[in-house]
């Protein structure tokens, strides 16, 4: 998936947050359980799906990763160089990406090989931090979700117990696979066995537990997530 999908995912469910935020302060329970049912429906939950979908750990794997290890510029034009990753404040602010005209400046107007690896360097770089910010995005707006759905269903459960109009603990099975779909994300292979009968969940054509770690950027808001879902 490019980067804009990813990016165009994340703020679908930023909005899908929002949205549920709103059906719980509005005490609008039959549309907000609604909503829950469709996340939350077996054999495979679509929230439990998506998270088994993302992609968090492979901007570092083919050419990209070795060219970013290899070659690399001297510090201080790298740091001469460096300019905030474009895009919204809220997601870029934390990105650097390399204004490659201006490390070109830094060699002279000649050609030297040394200038082109730079700039094949830069390039990468560049094409890294993209990949990381869209990651960190999507695993932040997946947290971002589960933990709204979670705390907003016990504000429905309480504001609704005497109609029995939502009872999410006949979900706490999904919860605990969505918690341990989780764990796997953040979990390397060999630990698997910690996991108990949930290590076996299926991960369709994905294999980012056969050793692939995720990108730390994207570490901290699933970590959050998990913190929420032990407390549910």
């Amino acid at each position: 998936r490019g980067n804009n999908v990813l990016h165009s995912i994340s703020w679908l469910l930023k909005g899908a947050a929002i949205e549920l935020r709103a059906l719980a302060e509005l005490n609008r329970p039959s549309q907000f359980i609604s909503l829950v049912d469709t996340l939350l429906s077996p054999p495979l939950p679509l929230l439990q799906n998506a998270l088994l979908d993302l992609p968090l750990g492979q901007s570092r794997c083919g050419a990209v990763g070795q060219i970013i290890h290899n070659d690399i510029p001297s510090k201080d034009i790298v740091d001469a160089s460096s300019v905030p990753l474009p895009g919204p404040v809220d997601v870029c602010s934390n990105f650097h990406v390399i204004d490659i005209e201006k490390m070109q400046g830094h060699f002279g107007d000649e050609y030297s090989l040394a200038k082109e690896r730079a700039t094949k360097w830069a390039h990468a770089w560049n094409k890294f931090v993209s990949r990381v910010c869209a990651f960190s995005h999507i695993s932040e707006a997946w947290s971002d979700f589960t933990m709204a759905m979670l705390i907003f269903s016990r504000l429905v459960s309480r504001t609704n117990e005497h109609n029995g109009i939502i009872n999410m603990l006949g979900k706490s099975r999904v919860v605990t696979e969505i918690l341990c779909t989780t764990l796997l994300r953040l979990t390397h292979s060999g630990h698997l066995k910690a996991l108990g009968p949930y290590a076996h969940i299926s991960c369709g054509n994905n294999s980012f537990y056969e050793g692939d770690m995720i990108e730390a950027e994207c570490g901290f808001p699933l970590s959050n997530a998990v913190l929420t879902l032990t407390e549910y």
